[in-house]
């Protein structure tokens, strides 16, 4: 298809970013995404809010030269190319931002209440995803398969400023992507529902599961006949209850015994509409 033939104002956009929730990480080897609109794998975690400046594609390449006998260039190449993202992370009482920032096994604990080892990061490989909503509907995905922590920004604590996590990832290439692709983005345009969702929940708010067991929660939407019914389910502690989805229907079992009076918190979000329920599971002692 040729392009537009005259300039068109509804081709420029904005980085707005999904209502919701629009930045996911999971460990490398975790399934990609291979298109802009389908669910994500659940091992993707919400790490939360970016701070205003959002997200910061850098590029570095080195050319090389070669000039003949008369200084005349014969040739122009270029020899090496990276590639970056940076973003400041501004929930740094969430987990998943924490362990992003500090490595997986540098972190401990849950959302207010971890321990967070400070060291030399390790060679830790995940994958990133960012949703991004173009304008005129337009859904942008960004999918960076092989990411290594590259650059730390410093961390100020005091009255007047948000804290955040400000880090540099690299982009590293990964072949699940393309032979030497870094990252990718999806684009697609999405047809805005005719009876788009208004509201979700989850029933019921509060389980018992024992562990190796599984009890199920219904998932509800309104308006009842809403067209775009998927969702995401994620469990706020894959260590104590996961979760899996099929249907209305989200399937939690039992890992290991919760804290005393700390549940694990499972969070159901829409696709349409970013509309969030949740429920929380308990998991006695083994008798």
């Amino acid at each position: 298809m040729a392009s537009s033939a005259m300039n068109d104002s509804s081709l420029v956009t904005l980085g707005k970013f999904q209502v919701g929730g629009y930045a996911y990480a999971a460990p490398y080897g975790t399934p990609l995404p291979e298109n802009a609109t389908d669910p994500l794998d659940p091992a993707f975690e919400l790490v939360g809010y970016l701070s205003e400046d959002g997200v910061t594609n850098s590029v570095d390449s080195d050319t090389t030269t070669v000039n003949d006998a008369n200084g005349t260039t014969v040739l122009n190449v270029i020899s090496s190319y990276s590639e970056t993202y940076q973003f400041t992370l501004i929930e740094t009482l969430r987990a998943s931002a924490a362990r992003l920032r500090y490595g997986t096994g540098n972190v401990t604990g849950e959302d207010k209440a971890m321990t967070i080892r400070h060291m030399m990061p390790d060679d830790e490989r995940f994958s990133i995803v960012f949703e991004i909503v173009a304008t005129g509907s337009v859904k942008d995905r960004l999918v960076i398969g092989n990411a290594s922590r590259s650059e730390f920004g410093d961390r100020q604590m005091h009255s007047g400023d948000v804290v955040g996590y400000d880090v540099t990832l690299a982009a590293n290439e990964d072949s699940r992507l393309g032979q030497g692709v870094t990252s990718i983005e999806y684009f697609a345009a999405v047809a805005t529902p005719a009876k788009p969702v208004t509201g979700v929940s989850l029933t019921p708010q509060t389980a018992t599961v024992a562990v190796d067991a599984s009890t199920e929660l219904t998932v509800a939407f309104t308006p009842t006949d809403a067209d775009d019914q998927s969702y995401k389910a994620v469990s706020s502690d894959q260590s104590k209850a996961t979760v899996a989805v099929d249907g209305l229907k989200v399937t939690v079992t039992g890992k290991a015994a919760t804290d005393a009076g700390k549940p694990v918190t499972i969070t159901v979000t829409s696709t349409d509409g970013a509309k969030n329920a949740t429920a929380t599971v308990t998991v006695p002692p083994k008798a």
